[in-house]
């Protein structure tokens, strides 16, 4: 798993987990991962601090793959220290840039 802080020009800050290990044919409609996956670690980490508002992007929401959206009004100070800590404790490294993620429809030809 990799945990990403991406600024893109269209949306707020996103918190991106990639290269989840979802169970083949997982489906965003049909929850099919278990206590243990690194999608519910992820998920339940990100939704922890109930002082930050998050919102999970369903556009962005494909197998191996999740993303949240920070609210306007969280400080960016705030967004950083949600972040760090969300990847301090799931033990990964957080990767901070611009890089807009790909579509998933792209990111085949990519």
């Amino acid at each position: 798993m990799q945990i990403r802080l991406i600024e893109p020009q269209l949306k707020n800050w996103l918190l991106v987990a990639e290269g989840l290990n979802d169970p083949q044919g997982w489906n965003r409609f049909v929850p099919c991962h278990d206590h243990n996956s690194e999608r519910f670690l992820f998920e339940g980490s990100a939704r922890e601090t109930t002082a930050i508002k998050l919102n999970l992007c369903k556009e962005l929401l494909v197998a191996g793959s999740c993303s949240f959206e920070y609210s306007w009004d969280t400080a960016e100070d705030d967004v950083l220290e949600h972040a760090m800590d969300i990847a301090e404790k799931l033990g990964v490294e957080l990767i901070i840039g611009v890089d807009v993620p790909l579509h998933p429809h792209t990111r085949a030809a990519a």
